[in-house]
């Protein structure tokens, strides 16, 4: 027997309420905390409780809706004119929501809010709005304090609906500072000035006259409910809340938007067993259900940081850091602000609270611990070795005028921090709390009014305060503007239940900031090598070290870098790889680059192959594949055709090469691209049906593609080879042994030119498996050395024969940089097929092969002429290449010519 079962989050039994089923009956909630149970039940089911809440689409016979009072609280103008249907709903007046998940949804509840959840700040103080110029009763409909017919513009202010992300730290850095602030206040005497600080956060001057009075005029960055004199002194509240800092606390945010936008009216605002909204239904909303709904804002994960997967965008978000910080962005936008080793527990409810919202005076606090409470979804916050917090929010809470003046677009008509009716509130309102940037790329739009649809554009809107800011921004080139953008598409909210708060695009935890290598090439005699380091934000925590092996298995040190992200290192043996580590720092470090040399013999040849790659240049999930065209999931803005070959004005011939998942190692010519897909010529024998894409397999599972340069005769070989140096290359398409060279480079001149026509060849591609010969027309050994990166992903090659029942020579190279027995390499051979072995230490060119291995199914490699079984004693040599003479009776059939070894596979 099949059996289903519903699970739903429960009170425990001792504390459920009683739930009495009754046909017909309508309501938003399953149930009802009683005031005294928030006490008595677990953090997580209060928490899941706060959410039902917060969650809960309100009916009327619930007291959702307000027919005798204003959002603002007070009764409405026309009490004849009741919000009844049909005005029981209003846009711009409101109640405008079921729900705060109505507005508050992305990515989940509690989210951000498109532009048409925008709220209509200050129209609640209208009755219905309107517009009827012929409504002459105040705040009614169309008329507002000074008699005046407002228009949409002027009713009301716009506003994005933010996300809650974080809030409940975002409060306790606003009270502690609010406690240092007061602080200050208290310990002056008539007569004194002093400076307001807090967190490294300046409020300008606060100065007590002689006669015991305060002077205000000098403080900055506080709203004018925080700077009020008439009481004995300015209570200097630091408010996080509304964009304008006009709010204390999320429970006085959940106490004033409860009644706005829903009509749901509280106890500790409106009074225990009131009707003041006149709709006949009394303690809409009690102690405990505002205490769960501002517990569950409060416990929300906090926004993070997701790193590509992609060197080239990891390099320009890390420049796109410094770029913030060297422009000033960071003064307002201040990087992180440090709690107290006691700030992580958020304490419910405020002790600054306003009057109509329950201080610790009014109910016992509940605390919660928001790093480590296992009952919060992660990803959360973690203190520093000293106790404290680190608050990456990318504020310095303080107010800030951000407009040009009046004229600006972007000031408000109305100034929600002024007695509403008075002058100062018609004057309007340019300043603003400085945005959290925290989770900034993931809402869809920008600014107070989220009418912006790109950063740039917000950034450009920036003036005032912020105008040297933006100034310098303007002064950057378009590639470090760019870099700057890349850095704020960083910043994002992290999918539930992340395990870090910085996560690469396949939602794995990843250091930051990387310690990636960025470049390697040579210096003189020396090899140069360069990689990312720290930033302001994001600071490096130890000292960059270099480590050496000749074998990619036992690692020692080779001494501090050079300078903080390069090195200069001697190149004095036959091969050595390098990788970049904190000297701290237990996880892997960064992926091995090296070098590996090449001698030719006088008078001589050598037959040798590439055994490093070059730089990566891009890596990405795989969106699509159809046919031979391949779409990345990110949206890298290339130029058309930017990794297509055109000699004279792009020199480097670009590869497409898969490099994760089964079919790790599949590649091919890259002959067009648009802005974000690549036209790529795989090999028609290449199973593409293996590869996993975002549209096939989601995000998380997809395959990834990098893009690699080909090597060219001057990124391998180099140009300081004696003249008259010859590069052969073997691509001939006709069957058979012993082929002859299919194309000459010949070097003159300090250049590669084609023998035959010549043309310059020095940006001739040369294929990661592609053996060839170097030939050395002087009495003298030369030689040279390339440098680059160990392979890291696993080389997949198509070993071709051209007729039924020919032998086919193929010149192929050994992609391994440190030797390896042949043995341990798995070829797909048939019986017979051999590899022929030079003597690159010879003098002399056409030579033959000083050493064939035949090739046995089931035996694996025999020497030629000993007939001894040489799997485990016949070490491939990097660097160097080889003929594979395929016997085979098939035209074509697939190789696997190398899988990495386990010790320097990924």
């Amino acid at each position: 027997m099949r059996r289903t079962f519903l699970l739903l989050p429960l009170l425990s039994a001792a504390l459920a309420p009683t739930i009495q089923a009754q046909l017909g009956v309508e309501t938003s909630l399953p149930y009802r905390l009683q005031d005294g149970q928030e006490y008595q039940t677990s953090m997580i089911e209060l928490l899941h409780y706060g959410q039902l809440v917060f969650d809960a689409p309100w009916r009327i016979d619930e007291g959702g809706g307000r027919p005798l009072t204003k959002g603002t609280g007070p009764q409405i103008s026309d009490p004849s004119s009741p919000l009844v249907f049909p005005r029981n709903f209003n846009r711009i007046s409101a109640p405008d929501s079921n729900s705060c998940v109505g507005c508050h949804n992305s990515p989940v509840s509690g989210g951000n809010g498109d532009i048409v959840a925008n709220v209509f700040v200050l129209g609640q103080r209208f009755d219905f709005a309107t517009f009827d110029h012929s409504d002459s009763i105040s705040t009614r409909g169309g008329t507002d304090e000074e008699g005046k017919h407002p228009t949409l513009q002027q009713i009301a202010n716009s506003r994005a609906t933010l996300g809650m992300f974080g809030s409940g730290y975002i409060e306790m850095l606003a009270r502690e500072m609010t406690v240092d602030l007061q602080a200050i206040r208290d310990s002056m005497p008539p007569s004194s000035t002093m400076p307001l600080e807090s967190k490294g956060v300046s409020f300008g001057m606060l100065s007590r006259n002689s006669d015991g009075s305060w002077d205000v005029s000098q403080v900055e960055g506080l709203p004018l409910p925080s700077l009020s004199t008439t009481a004995p002194k300015p209570n200097l509240i630091v408010r996080p809340f509304h964009q304008v800092g006009n709010v204390v606390s999320l429970r006085q945010f959940s106490n004033n938007a409860f009644n706005h936008h829903h009509g749901m009216q509280s106890t500790e605002r409106f009074g225990e067993g009131a009707d003041v909204d006149g709709d006949g239904k009394a303690n809409e909303m009690n102690r405990a259900d505002i205490t769960a709904v501002s517990l569950y804002q409060a416990a929300m994960a906090v926004p993070g940081r997701v790193i590509p997967n992609n060197a080239t965008i990891q390099s320009a978000v890390l420049n796109g850091e410094n770029h913030f910080v060297t422009i000033g962005c960071a003064q307002c936008h201040t990087p992180s602000l440090p709690l107290s080793n006691t700030g992580h527990l958020y304490s419910e409810p405020n002790p600054f609270n306003p009057p109509g919202n329950l201080t610790p005076d009014d109910m016992t606090p509940i605390t919660l611990d928001l790093n480590s409470d296992p009952s919060l979804p992660q990803p959360r916050l973690r203190a520093d070795s000293s106790g404290i917090t680190h608050v990456p929010a990318f504020t310095d809470l303080k107010l800030h005028d951000i407009t040009s003046g009046p004229g600006d677009p972007n000031v408000e008509a109305l100034n929600q921090n002024a007695p509403a009716g008075s002058p100062a509130f018609f004057a309007g309102n340019s300043l603003f709390l400085t945005r959290k940037l925290w989770g900034l790329a993931s809402k869809p739009n920008f600014f107070h009014h989220g009418m912006y649809t790109t950063i740039k554009e917000a950034i450009l809107a920036h003036a005032g305060e912020s105008e040297a800011s933006r100034q310098a921004y303007q002064a950057l080139s378009p590639e470090e503007q760019a870099e700057l953008i890349e850095f704020l598409k960083s910043l994002r909210n992290l999918p539930e239940g992340s395990p870090s708060t910085v996560l690469d695009t396949s939602n794995m935890p990843r250091a930051w900031p990387p310690h990636q290598v960025t470049s390697v090439s040579s210096s003189g005699g020396n090899l140069e090598v360069a990689w990312q380091g720290g930033t302001e934000i994001s600071p490096r925590t130890a000292d960059y070290e270099l480590e050496l092996s000749t074998d990619l298995v036992s690692w020692t040190s080779a001494g501090p870098a050079t300078t903080d992200t390069s090195a200069l290192l001697p190149m004095n043996l036959d091969r050595a790889f390098y990788r970049v580590r904190l000297s701290d720092d237990s996880q892997p470090p960064t992926d091995p680059i090296g070098y590996v040399k090449t001698t030719i013999p006088a008078s001589g040849e050598a037959v040798v192959a590439p055994c490093l790659q070059p730089e990566m240049v891009y890596q990405d999930k795989i969106l699509s594949i159809s046919g031979s065209s391949v779409t990345v999931a990110m949206a890298p803005g290339w130029s058309p055709n930017q990794f297509v070959h055109q000699s004279g004005s792009q020199p480097v011939t670009y590869a497409a090469v898969v490099v994760t998942g089964e079919s790790a190692g599949i590649m091919g010519l890259i002959s067009a691209n648009t802005d974000h897909s690549l036209t790529v010529l795989f090999h028609p024998n290449d199973n593409l049906s293996g590869i996993a894409t975002v549209a096939t397999h989601g995000l998380a599972s997809a395959d990834q593609i990098a893009i690699i340069p080909y090597w060219t005769p001057d990124t391998l070989v180099g140009t300081n080879l004696p003249q008259g140096s010859q590069i052969l290359l073997f691509r001939s398409t006709n069957a058979g042994t012993d082929l002859s060279a299919s194309t000459i480079l010949e070097l003159d001149g300090g250049s590669w030119y084609d023998a035959a026509t010549f043309q310059p060849a020095g940006d001739t591609a040369i294929g990661f498996h592609e053996a060839f010969i170097v030939r050395n027309p002087s009495t003298a050994e030369t030689g040279f050395t390339a440098f680059g990166r160990v392979p890291r992903i696993p080389q997949h090659m198509i070993l071709r024969t051209l007729a039924d029942n020919v032998a086919q020579d193929i010149r192929v190279g050994y992609l391994c940089p440190v030797p390896e027995p042949i043995g341990a390499i798995s070829l797909n051979l048939r019986t017979d097929d051999q590899l022929l072995v030079y003597d690159n230490s010879a003098t002399g060119i056409n030579k033959a092969p000083n050493k064939i291995l035949i090739y046995e199914e089931g035996t694996g490699w025999i020497d030629g002429d000993t007939f001894e079984v040489v799997n485990d004693t016949f070490q491939l040599t990097p660097g160097v290449g080889y003929t594979l003479r395929l016997k085979g009776s098939s035209p074509t059939y697939t190789g696997i010519w190398h899988d990495l070894p386990g010790f320097i596979a990924p």
